[in-house]
């Protein structure tokens, strides 16, 4: 057994034993209507292992000015360096109230049993004020 797979090979057939891992989704977030900061363990006691996340967010209001308004995704964990926040992807607001939105999918090593947290950054508007929804869903592949 190598990796977790056992191949056999008989009769001009291949057959794959495997001792699989099943990605589990282990974590989900979901708020709206947001025009702050906003923050949720995903899971508390995470096992070492692999993790990915899928996040996706949304501006639902528009601001007057925009400038400098925006929104940051966070997601913290703690890898074999210690303790991470680590930012993947900002939204910056528009003027309109739906056209602006973006997905993302970030993967990451789990070092220790911790807590794997999201959280977000936000940034008001000059004028105005802003609103969005952001989804997180985290999945153990490993």
């Amino acid at each position: 057994m190598t990796n977790g797979a056992n191949l056999a090979a008989g009769s001009g057939q291949v057959s794959i034993f495997a001792d699989t891992w099943v990605p589990q989704t282990v974590g989900v977030y979901n708020a709206t209507g947001l025009s702050g900061n906003a923050s949720s363990n995903l899971l508390t006691s995470a096992p070492a292992g692999q993790y990915v996340v899928n996040i996706y967010v949304n501006q639902t209001t528009g601001c007057t000015t925009p400038s400098p308004g925006k929104v940051a995704l966070n997601l913290s964990f703690t890898d074999s360096s210690g303790a991470q926040t680590k930012n993947p992807a900002t939204l910056m607001f528009t003027s309109g109230a739906t056209t602006t939105g973006a997905s993302l999918v970030y993967s990451f090593w789990q070092a220790t049993s911790g807590t794997i947290q999201a959280s977000t950054t936000y940034t008001a508007c000059m004028t105005g004020t802003a609103t969005y929804d952001v989804h997180y869903t985290l999945t153990r592949v490993q």
